[in-house]
């Protein structure tokens, strides 16, 4: 093999599973692609093999780890009339029945993306240093330019979590159908005013 590593080596840098996340509507095999990817930004610092990369690969795991225990009991915690829900838009819509639970979706999945100052984004400064100590420098610049596909899903699950979209019917017009027919006009015609 020379030395060349492909893209299953490092599945940070495995493109087909990426784009299938993109379109992921099942929250669970969302993150299940998601830790195939950070497993690949892990092997990173294996690869860089310093010291620097191990102690940027336990930093990376143990922020990993935590993180993804956060959002795995917000997957538990989301119910709808008391059954669990998979679907990200049916149960990410949840801004207005449960604020704290958006809210915890939201920071957890900005610190799963990367995004400075949350401790992901020092996660994977950690290995990217390590990868760059090392003169792994191509590896360095790949894994970095694959994150932006991988923000892009965590940043889409952040969205559709504090979303206040008009296209979604709100709790007002749910309250309003369910009263019966007469109400509902009522509240349609006062509603559109």
């Amino acid at each position: 093999m020379n030395g060349a590593r492909s893209s299953s080596s490092f599945p940070a840098l495995d493109v087909p599973r990426s784009v299938a996340a993109i379109g992921q509507g099942n929250i669970k095999r969302l993150m299940a692609y998601s830790s195939i990817a950070h497993m690949g930004y892990a092997l990173i610092g294996i690869a860089a093999g310093t010291f620097q990369g191990v102690q940027g690969v336990l930093v990376y795991l143990l922020i990993y780890v935590i993180t993804n225990a956060g959002v795995f009991v917000c997957i538990l915690a989301m119910r709808r009339n008391g059954q669990m829900v998979e679907n990200i838009r049916i149960s990410l819509a949840s801004r207005r029945t449960n604020p704290r639970l958006a809210l915890a979706f939201a920071v957890l999945f900005v610190s799963l993306a990367g995004i400075p100052p949350f401790a992901g984004f020092w996660a994977k400064f950690y290995v990217f240093l390590a990868a760059l100590g090392a003169h792994l420098y191509a590896l360095a610049i790949l894994a970095c330019s694959r994150a932006p596909s991988a923000a892009y899903y965590y940043l889409r699950i952040v969205k559709i979590s504090i979303s206040t979209s008009r296209h979604r019917p709100s709790i007002a017009k749910w309250a309003c159908a369910s009263v019966g027919s007469r109400p509902a006009r009522a509240c349609s015609t006062s509603s559109s005013s």
